[in-house]
């Protein structure tokens, strides 16, 4: 299992339900992904639910929360890091409340 972080990508608000809902619009949220599943099985289908109490699953969990965690050290240690983020939610609610977008990223 590589223990390589990925690129980031450009986060975009989209119409699917989800558990986030409509959080993403009130405080700073994060999505992380992390591999607890096989690939390629449907998501809701009782493979999907069995694959998650193997044991890969669960190293890739603990892997996932150890990222959680470090980004947690990682602001309390760095306060800057909170404060773009709260920039960052400031310039999307601006964008929700006038209807025009940015170009920028919603990563700087």
């Amino acid at each position: 299992m590589t223990t390589a972080a990925g690129q980031l990508a450009r986060a975009v608000q989209g119409t699917s339900s989800n558990d986030s809902g409509d959080i993403t619009w009130t405080v700073p949220h994060g999505r992380v992904s992390f591999p607890s599943n096989v690939p390629g099985v449907r998501g809701h289908h009782w493979a999907a639910a069995i694959a998650t109490a193997t044991s890969i699953a669960h190293k890739g969990e603990v892997a996932g929360a150890k990222m959680l965690a470090a980004s947690i050290v990682d602001l309390l240690a760095h306060p800057g890091l909170l404060d773009k983020a709260k920039k960052s939610l400031s310039r999307r609610f601006q964008v929700r409340r006038t209807g025009r977008r940015r170009s920028a990223s919603c990563l700087e």
